[in-house]
């Protein structure tokens, strides 16, 4: 089986159902120019599309990690009052008040806010913002209890472990919340009398400790983002050969996918007197004239909600109604039907297009190689009526005329003999009728974009 070398992946978000389909969701519609390219220092894609879908991602997450990080400062800073409170420091009743009266509510406040900031942005910031006040505050409290010289590195430290690592947050906001608290830190330690190697020693544990912590982080959600990145590649790669909703459930299940569908329309397409026209041509500019086409036939699959099945050399098949299924799947796959003879008539070629309705089986074969395919007698039969078709027109069965007579101009072509099946009356498709002519009907107005080709 020969598949076009370059197919248009749609957009989930339109056609997923289900979690496995949302999941899927932000493997298309991505600029491939920039598609996968970061900022060196924010580490955020560049591609708008594919950064939403990571931070839809890795918000979940992080917002579990930020309320359990508020949470244990809660707890460190309880511990903290009641260590200044049993060991009777200096200032300990000033220092029980901003941490009792200031940090305490503050840090519950901000858990309780986490309820109502639903951006993860603002989950960000607000997490960042708790941590320097937080940097900030421990410093105060550790000079007022006169032990700034022994507890202020190492409170330093602590916080910007809940920084880079507790609070789930992203490496620029944890950065920038750590930058604050380094800086108070420095202002604070540089005029104190002591010995230089003390000093020294003080600012190496502190810079080199937050640098490391901080140089740990950017690599973590570095490698988080790569492994993002190539996860969505894999998705898109698998959508390029499968429906989104089939890609999901194989994704999530090994079983053997199988699904009949009552009613469904299929459409075969065949080019009329390539094999001649291609004997003339470079092998180049045989695949070019048929990946423009076939690129063309994959734009309106999608803007008709249809399902590219697969292309088997100069034939195109396509199907409506699968694999989820919709109402109004024969009028949509005979309107693809007329505009794709225009979309071939601006290549100076024919086609011969042949539609019938009716159940189907349809799943997924193979585990090498895996393809999305139809069986039954239904696709039998469209395939003979594209076979016994007319160059330049659209033939449908009685059963297809049937669905779409209401909104289609056509005539009958007659009873022929179909190879295999028979006598069967076939109808010629010719135009989307009017909507003021549908509203006559009594059935309404239709929206199409479909081109009438006259017969």
């Amino acid at each position: 089986m020969n598949r076009t070398p370059r197919r248009r992946v749609v957009d989930l978000r339109k056609r997923g159902r289900g979690s496995g389909g949302a999941a899927l969701a932000d493997a298309c519609t991505l600029s491939p120019v920039v598609w996968g390219e970061r900022h060196p220092v924010t580490l955020t894609f560049r591609d708008a599309e594919l950064e939403s879908s990571y931070e839809r991602e890795a918000a979940p997450g992080r917002l579990r990690m930020l309320r359990f990080g508020f949470a244990g400062s809660i707890l460190i800073w309880s511990i903290v009052a009641a260590s200044v409170w049993s060991t009777g420091v200096p200032n300990a009743g000033a220092t029980l008040t901003i941490i009792l009266g200031i940090m305490a509510p503050l840090l519950l406040l901000f858990l309780v806010a986490t309820r109502w900031a639903h951006r993860d942005w603002q989950r960000q910031w607000l997490g960042a913002i708790a941590n320097a006040v937080a940097g900030v505050v421990a410093l105060v409290t550790v000079d007022l209890s006169g032990a700034f010289d022994r507890a202020a590195v190492p409170g330093v430290l602590l916080v910007a472990v809940f920084s880079f690592i507790c609070l789930g947050l992203r490496f620029v906001p944890a950065a920038l919340a750590t930058l604050v608290y380094v800086g108070v830190f420095s202002w604070m330690r540089m005029p104190r009398v002591g010995p230089p190697f003390l000093l020294v020693t003080d600012y190496v544990f502190v810079y080199l400790g937050t640098f490391t912590m901080g140089f740990g982080a950017y690599v973590i959600e570095r490698a988080g983002r790569e492994a993002f990145f190539e996860r969505r590649k894999s998705d898109r790669l698998l959508l390029n050969i499968l429906p989104p909703t089939i890609a999901a459930r194989l994704r999530d299940d090994d079983s053997t996918l199988a699904d009949r569908f009552d009613s469904a329309t299929v459409m075969f397409c065949d080019l009329v007197g390539f094999t001649p026209r291609s004997a003339t041509m470079t092998p180049a500019a045989t695949v070019d004239l048929l990946n423009q086409l076939f690129t063309a036939f994959d734009d309106l699959a999608e803007r008709y909600g249809l399902e590219k099945i697969k292309t088997i050399g100069d034939a195109y098949m396509v199907a409506g109604g699968v694999p989820e299924r919709r109402d109004g799947h024969a009028e949509a796959v005979v309107a693809m039907g007329l505009e794709m003879l225009a979309v071939a008539a601006r290549y100076q070629l024919d086609l011969r297009i042949g539609v019938h309705s009716g159940p189907v089986v349809a799943g997924v074969i193979g585990k090498r190689k895996f393809a999305y395919d139809l069986w039954g007698d239904t696709v039998n039969t469209a395939s003979r009526m594209e076979s016994h078709g007319v160059s330049g027109r659209v033939q449908v069965t009685q059963e297809t005329w049937e669905l779409v007579r209401a909104s289609f101009d056509g005539e009958m072509r007659g009873e022929i003999d179909i190879k295999g099946k028979g006598t069967m009356r076939t109808w010629l498709v010719h135009a989307r009728r009017s909507p003021q002519v549908q509203a006559g009907a009594g059935i309404g107005p239709v929206t199409d974009a479909a081109h009438a080709r006259a017969p």
